[in-house]
């Protein structure tokens, strides 16, 4: 018996079909309608009709479609095995053709009929080979052919024309894109500017590999992008204009390296020549993606120029190598956003040498800004307006004025590293004419002549939330002011070194410092550790600590200044004034003088001709090792009232007090003391 009948068998004797070993009872019976025949098998069928007398399981009353096949007529009507009662060509043995009938009847339609078939889902007459089907009568969707490589995507097949999109489009991979430029659903154009001109707004034109050369004009919102990558794809300047001169519409850019351009005409009535790589002024919005910009002159925007009343927005793209005459080497920008940008070995003659930007904000995050040039700004050159950053470093930058970063007229930056950078004033910071400097950390500038950290004039700089640590210069390592109010919040100035003013270096400024403003760890060779006032300067709150220098290791009043609210502790001199020397006009009002040391007046030291002016000191723990452990005066006069110098003299050493050649031994509460030169104090 064959495999397929043993298998049918339970079936059957599930259904009640008797095996062919069931035998119906035998009783011998004869039909009436016999005559003289019998029914040798008792079946109750005569032998006339009876086709097999001789068993009782083959007779006419037999439902043959309900047995397991035996190559028998079990019914007598002449087909062996047949198992429908509709169709006798329907048996068991009967050959499956491609009819939709179960012709053998092993529950199976015209199996391993037909011939194979692939479903074609985008309708190009191409299937799925990875879902092959076998069909005698197949459907619609359904065809012949297998060999589609992309079966959601119409225009991917075999024979298809190769286009520029990053897509096998012919399903043949040694076919190559190289110097192919193509419209998005419309194919292949002769050249890029064919393209440009001839896409439709908002479509999407597509450079494959190669360069292409010459001065390309976008009038119109589209994309342009280069699939395999700014590696392979370049657009190189002919020495006439911008590579990309984008007049209108909202416009992306990806993909390329552009170079060699030289700009454009800014406007039609100006002669100032723009973007060297891409002018965007007239755009309505400009987004350039995954792009090497380098080596492209302008007058404003050596690399790119952004739109006048628009976005520039550049993402994970180098800006390099690029120079402008006037302003912006990298970039000349209003309203910006950058993120992942690189901008590095840029110049510029007058100022921004990476970026240059005006009004408007500009939004950098995870940006660098590295070994950039220029007279005014190395790095970034911002002018009445709002950078906002993130994750952004400045660093290694040169200028003549604000090394990393130069800021003019209201303009705000925050949340900047600003790093090694270099310059002649301002190598990390310059300010002029009102600026703010917020949660950022500036360290490390080195300024051959002043403000090494930062530098400020004509104006009011705010600075809050920020470090300025390790900066050197001629003078005001940390900050220097220049008719400058710098008012300060959650401020630390540490680790600066300077001939004079490690810290601050004060002329004709004020320092307006909160409680959480300190000065601290600085060192001057000459004078003012912490810090150096010049000229008629002020000073409120905060606290000057742990500074050195040869000669006010805390503070040197070289000019008129005014002190009020200030603690100055444990700072150090090694020859005159280890709080504090002062040598002009001054009036002290509420200092603190603790813990500090010197050689002379280990608090504060006077020398001149004015008179200084002490209103509610508090002067104690200070030290000198000759005399003067609290104060001494050298010469001018030193006018103290309601001071407190503690229980005795003791509390500074070795003495609280020495004026001239005389000794003061003791100092009672009064209400003033004056000390005057080598008469003494009475």
């Amino acid at each position: 018996m064959s495999a397929r009948l043993i298998a049918l068998v339970p079936l059957l004797f599930a259904l009640g079909c008797p095996a062919p070993d069931d035998k119906p009872d035998d009783t011998g019976s004869v039909p009436a309608d016999c005559g003289d025949g019998v029914d040798a098998d008792g079946d109750g069928f005569c032998e006339v009709e009876d086709c097999d007398d001789s068993d009782p399981q083959i007779n006419p009353g037999v439902v043959e479609e309900t047995m397991v096949p035996d190559d028998l007529d079990n019914d007598c009507d002449g087909i062996v095995d047949e198992c429908s009662d509709s169709d006798p060509s329907i048996t068991w043995h009967a050959e499956e053709v491609c009819d939709g009938i179960d012709n053998d009847c092993d529950g199976a339609i015209d199996e391993d009929l037909g011939e194979t078939w692939y479903p074609d889902l985008d309708g190009d007459g191409y299937g799925d080979a990875s879902q092959p089907t076998s069909s005698c009568d197949p459907d619609a969707s359904l065809v012949a052919d297998g060999s589609d490589c992309d079966d959601t995507d119409g225009a991917v097949h075999p024979g298809a024309p190769e286009q520029c999109n990053g897509v096998d489009d012919d399903c043949d991979s040694t076919t190559r894109e190289d110097g192919l430029v193509s419209i998005l659903g419309v194919g292949n154009q002769d050249g890029l500017q064919d393209a440009l001109s001839g896409v439709d707004e908002g479509g999407t034109v597509y450079v494959c590999p190669g360069t292409w050369e010459g001065a390309f004009t976008i009038a119109r919102g589209l994309t342009l992008e280069a699939p395999f990558g700014a590696d392979l794809t370049a657009l190189v300047g002919d020495g006439t204009a911008s590579v990309l001169n984008v007049h209108a519409g909202e416009v992306t850019i990806r993909g390329f390296t552009i170079s060699g351009g030289v700009g454009t005409d800014i406007s039609t009535d100006s002669e100032t020549l723009g973007g060297g790589g891409v002018l965007g002024w007239t755009a309505d919005e400009l987004i350039i993606e995954d792009c090497v910009i380098t080596g492209n002159e302008a007058d404003f925007g050596g690399g790119i120029v952004g739109p006048s009343e628009g976005l520039l927005t550049v993402r994970r793209s180098t800006v390099s190598s690029n120079h402008a005459s006037a302003y912006g080497g990298g970039i000349y920008v209003l309203e910006g956003d950058l993120e992942e940008v690189e901008l590095s070995d840029n110049s510029c003659a007058a100022s921004g040498g990476a970026i240059y930007h005006y009004q408007n904000t500009l939004t950098l995050t995870d940006c660098s800004i590295t070994d950039n040039a220029a007279n005014y700004g190395g790095g970034i050159r911002a002018f009445e307006d709002s950078i906002e950053a993130s994750g952004t470093l400045v660093e290694g930058n040169q200028a003549e004025y604000g090394g990393g970063l130069y800021m003019r007229n209201d303009a705000t930056a925050s949340g900047l590293e600003i790093q090694g950078n270099t310059g002649d004033r301002g190598a990390g910071v310059y300010c002029r004419e009102d600026c703010t400097l917020l949660d950022s950390t500036v360290q490390a500038n080195v300024a051959t002549s002043y403000g090494g950290g930062m530098m400020c004039t004509d104006g009011v700089a705010v600075v809050q939330r920020v470090t300025i640590s390790d900066s050197e210069a001629s003078g005001g390592a940390g900050v220097l002011l220049d008719s400058c109010d710098l008012q300060l919040e959650t401020v630390t100035i540490s680790g600066g070194a300077a001939g004079y003013g490690a810290g601050v270096y004060l002329v004709d400024s004020q320092v307006d410092a909160a409680a959480d403003v300190f000065v601290t760890a600085n060192v001057a060779e000459t004078a003012g550790g912490g810090a150096y006032f010049y000229s008629n300067s002020s000073w409120d709150g905060g606290t000057v600590q742990g500074n050195s220098a040869d000669s006010g290791g805390g503070l040197y009043l070289y000019g008129i200044g005014v002190l009020d609210g200030i603690t100055v502790q444990g700072n150090s001199a090694t020859e005159w004034g280890g709080g504090m020397m002062v040598v002009s006009e001054s009036d002290l009002q509420d200092v603190v003088l603790d813990g500090n040391d010197a050689n002379y007046g280990g608090g504060l030291y006077v020398y001149g001709t004015g008179s200084i002016r002490m209103d509610g000191a508090t002067v104690t723990n200070n030290q000198a090792v000759e005399r003067g452990g609290g104060v001494r005066v050298s010469a001018g006069i030193l006018a103290i009232t309601t001071s407190d110098f503690g229980g005795s003299k003791a509390d500074n050493a070795p003495d609280d007090i020495y004026a001239g050649g005389a000794a003061y031994t003791g100092l009672e509460i009064v209400e003033s003391l004056t000390c005057v030169g080598s008469e003494g104090c009475s």
